[in-house]
C-alpha cells in the first residue's frame, strides 16, 4: 500500500506486477501525486504523469516513422497484439505514468494501482480494448498506436510466436 500527497490509500492492483525500484518510484510518484477525487472513477482509469526530476530509467515508448522496423506481438501475460520497433534506442527518462481507479468499497477514498511505467507519453488503452471504451476513444487509441510503438526489449516479455507486420486491428 502507497499514499498520495493527500494521504489517501493507493492498493496495488491484483494483476500488477513490479520490481522492488519500480515500487519505490511509485511510491516517491504517488506522494507527490495530488488527485481530485472528481479525476477518478471506479468504472474507468484515470492517467497521471509524475516528473520526478531525475532520470528514474528508460523511455521504451516512441514515435515511429516509415523507415522504422515495426512489427506487431503479444506480451506474456497479456489478451492483445501491441505495437512494437526493432530500430530505435530508448531515452532515459525523468516521468512516470500512474493509472489509477477509485476503489468500489462504499463512503472509501482510497484508489487502486492499475498500471505504472517509466514515460514521457500517456499512452491510451489498447484498440483491442474496445470494452472499456467508447467509439471515439478507439479511435483515438488506433491513432496513437498506428504511430507509436515500444522498442523491443526482453522485458518486455513479447511471444516470439506471435509476431506478424501487418496490424492486427
Amino acid at each position: 500500500m502507497w499514499q498520495l500527497h493527500n494521504g489517501k490509500e493507493v492498493f496495488k492492483g491484483r494483476k500488477l506486477r513490479l520490481s522492488e525500484e519500480m515500487g519505490l518510484i511509485i511510491e516517491e510518484a504517488l506522494s507527490l501525486l495530488r488527485v481530485d477525487p472528481s479525476d477518478v472513477s471506479a468504472d474507468k482509469s484515470s492517467a497521471f504523469h509524475v516528473e520526478l526530476g531525475r532520470s528514474i530509467g528508460k523511455d521504451h515508448l516512441v514515435v515511429t516513422s516509415n523507415s522504422d522496423d515495426v512489427f506487431y506481438a503479444r506480451r506474456k501475460g497479456r489478451y492483445g497484439y501491441l505495437r512494437f520497433v526493432r530500430n530505435l534506442t530508448p531515452e532515459d527518462c525523468s516521468r512516470v505514468v500512474i493509472i489509477l481507479k477509485r476503489s468500489k468499497g462504499k463512503g472509501t477514498e482510497s484508489y487502486i494501482l492499475v498500471a505504472a511505467f517509466i514515460a514521457n507519453m500517456i499512452a491510451p488503452p489498447m484498440p483491442w480494448d474496445q470494452k472499456n471504451l467508447s467509439d471515439e476513444e478507439v479511435q483515438v487509441s488506433k491513432f496513437f498506436w498506428d504511430n507509436c510503438a515500444l522498442i523491443e526489449s526482453p522485458e518486455m516479455g513479447i511471444l516470439e510466436d506471435t509476431i506478424i507486420k501487418r496490424r492486427p486491428w
